[in-house]
């Protein structure tokens, strides 16, 4: 998660850590994204999350349901961008 948020501030953006999003009707009722980017405006450009991804590569339920469940209330342009850091048992 560190390598990710020194990558975005080398790259001019303002950078938190574990926010909070409110996520009604989700899997949970409120997620943390991981790292989350901000431009000069703070407005937010991209979320990202670190965690475990399958043998097949993609991001293990738990991540997929919470970037599901962020997505469904951050405006359309915002990206989310999965970080693996290994691979579930």
């Amino acid at each position: 998660m560190d390598n990710v948020a020194r990558d975005l501030e080398s790259q001019g953006f303002t950078v938190r850590t574990e926010v909070r999003f409110d996520t009604p009707g989700g899997f949970y009722p409120f997620r943390f994204a991981d790292v989350v980017a901000y431009d000069s405006d703070g407005n937010l450009v991209s979320l990202h999350q670190v965690g475990l991804q399958t043998k097949g590569g993609i991001p293990a339920i738990r991540e997929t349901r919470a970037m599901s469940d962020i997505w469904s209330v951050i405006d359309d342009g915002v990206d989310i961008v999965f970080h693996p850091y290994g691979t579930v048992k």
